[in-house]
């Protein structure tokens, strides 16, 4: 996939979105976004507040764990 992008980028093509856009929709990012205060590293309090409620449950496939994600 990530070779993909890469050729895609470096191409003169007409692009859409952007790697920081495909990086956030990775779950490995958005696990991270769930610990306490790392949303807050980039914005207010409030707005912060705000994102973390368009969070829902993520759970794992082994049912083990449950961690929250962007809808």
């Amino acid at each position: 996939m990530w070779e993909t992008r890469l050729a895609i980028e470096m191409s003169r093509s007409v692009k859409c979105g952007s790697v920081a856009h495909q990086l956030v929709g990775t779950k490995k990012v958005q696990e991270v976004l769930t610990r306490p205060g790392q949303v807050e590293r980039f914005v207010g309090k409030t707005t912060a507040e705000k994102i973390r409620r368009t969070f829902v449950a993520l759970h794992a496939l082994d049912m083990v764990g449950v961690i929250c994600f962007f809808r």
